[in-house]
């Protein structure tokens, strides 16, 4: 049987780590950035846990990346194993295109955007729908959900997440089943496998270093505890010293982590959460390019720590650490698409991104949770703000109890609810000329924001089984979540049009014989 031929291209003006592939029977053509990791059989960026031989790629129940790999004759494309980045395919007349990019395949394929299409509805949708949920179906366990379909004007784009990509010879697309980590049977257990995985990350990451980004929350603080312990004396942390203004206030919170990194022996170094307005390169462009809501930008201000570094935060630690059932999980409606848009940020930036409390979050609804265990009632406070899990992790690491996680903060900007003046001056001008060009007025309306009363009444809903009554809530609260669909529409492709000019080395990648 004939073997996959790889032919690699490196491209000085492609993001570093972004990678466009164009796979015809035994045949493989990548452009790719110059820090994508190559090797015999295929490529790799970003880390990964278990063997480090990136062949083993596939076999890994923990990604934070992406790559395509060759095994026993076939041809893999491998996702993150979390729903907050994806892999991209679509098919042309003679082959299929594929990338850790959408703005990379979009430029590679000639695909464009419809100016007609409710994007915001079918990414906020995506971000809802692709959950770490093992169901039974025809006799196995399956992903409840891990694709969704992006319009073009052509042919659509499918972004495909956790299971890995079977591409077979004659370019058939089928999922491949990842092995999954087994339930934790105990904390001891979940700690012990959460360090080791962690350290695994590290040294699979190499030479990118790990950094920390800290706040004084519960989940950030958690799992710098686990780093610190994982990788000793080899990590630093990042962090803002204030969060948005509590709701009700005006006053911004003290959100430093520097105290605990203190205890953990990590340098902290603070940054200011707006210091990306003072930019002029429409960094913006990147956190809506991959269809989000742009609540990342604040990411931006970090930059300066992250060049060859792996950003290791707290991403997603709320149902992980917090919900006590997978019935509780799978009912959620997530109100935020907070960490699904860092993509093209990263990839250009050359940093790898680590969300580690989504480690091992792949299970069956019927999986054991820690919250169930009486071994962690003494770790039980009480309240909305109530999380034992990372709190065990902070103490058990020597950080004191009441000198964290007194108060829920957020970093993150909300472009949909607070409108342009959340990005620069020179994006602002930017989206302006852009939308100029378009038929027809485009501009954002202040949306009054979700009030603490309709938050009760919704959480009251859910409880009661009421929904219902308060459908008309919760749809103007998922609402909220994005931009509404022309003006969201019209950010999306003027972000396309920013990040695409990086692409322009792929442009002809199909053609290419």
């Amino acid at each position: 049987m004939a073997e996959w031929q790889f032919d690699m291209r490196r491209q000085p003006t492609v993001p570093p780590l972004a990678w466009v592939a164009a796979v015809r029977p035994r045949r493989v053509t990548v452009d790719c950035g110059e820090s994508v990791r190559t090797f015999d059989g295929g490529l790799v960026e970003g880390t990964w846990v278990g063997s480090a031989d990136p062949a083993q790629l596939p076999e890994s129940t923990t990604v934070f990346g992406s790559g395509m790999v060759v095994r026993d004759g076939n041809l893999f494309a491998v996702p993150p194993t979390h729903h907050l980045e994806c892999i991209y395919y679509a098919r042309t007349s003679e082959a299929v295109a594929v990338s850790n990019s959408l703005v990379g395949l979009l430029a590679a394929t000639g695909l464009e955007l419809d100016p007609a299409v409710n994007y915001p509805g079918r990414f906020l949708e995506s971000v809802r729908s692709v959950w770490m949920i093992d169901e039974p179906r025809d006799g196995r366990l399956r992903l409840r959900h891990q694709r969704f379909e992006i319009p073009t004007t052509t042919v659509p784009i499918t972004g495909w997440f956790v299971e890995n990509l079977l591409i077979t010879p004659d370019l058939t697309v089928e999922a491949s089943r990842r092995p999954r980590e087994a339930p934790f049977a105990s904390f001891a257990d979940y700690k012990a496998r959460i360090t080791a995985a962690t350290a695994s990350l590290i040294a699979n990451g190499a030479p990118y270093k790990p950094v920390v980004a800290l706040s004084a929350g519960y989940d950030s603080t958690a799992v710098a505890a686990v780093v610190a312990a994982a990788a000793p004396g080899q990590v630093s942390a990042v962090g803002f010293a204030t969060a948005r203004p509590p709701r009700g206030s005006t006053q911004e919170g003290d959100d430093s982590g520097a105290a605990a990194a203190a205890v953990l022996g990590m340098p902290f170094t603070t940054y200011e959460r707006g210091a990306y307005k003072s930019r002029d390169d429409l960094a913006e462009a990147e956190l809506l390019a991959s269809g989000m809501a742009g609540e990342d930008t604040v990411l931006l201000s970090l930059e300066p720590a992250l060049e060859r570094a792996m950003l290791i935060n707290g991403y997603w630690g709320g149902p992980e650490f917090a919900f006590s059932t997978r019935d509780a999980y799978q009912k959620v409606a997530p109100i935020t698409t907070s960490g699904a848009g860092i993509t093209e940020y990263r990839l250009r930036a050359d940093f790898a991104w680590v969300p580690l409390p989504l480690f091992g979050a792949i299970r069956t609804l019927d999986a054991p949770n820690l919250l169930d265990r009486s071994e962690m009632d003494p770790f039980r406070v009480g309240g909305h703000y109530d999380r034992p899990i990372p709190r065990r992790l902070i103490e058990e690491a020597g950080i004191k109890r009441g000198t964290f996680a007194q108060a829920k903060r957020a970093a993150t900007a909300l472009p949909p609810r607070d409108g342009f003046t959340v990005f620069s001056p020179a994006t602002r001008q930017s989206i302006e000329r852009f939308v100029a060009g378009q038929q027809g007025k485009v501009a954002w309306r202040r949306r009054r924001p979700f009030s603490p009363v309709e938050r009760a009444i919704v959480r009251t809903g859910r409880r009661l089984r009421l929904q219902r009554l308060t459908g008309a809530l919760e749809r103007r609260q998922t609402a909220l979540t994005h931009f509404e669909p022309r003006l969201g529409n019209v950010l999306l492709r003027w972000a396309v049009s920013v990040v695409s000019q990086r692409y322009a080395a792929v442009r002809t990648l199909l053609d290419d014989r």
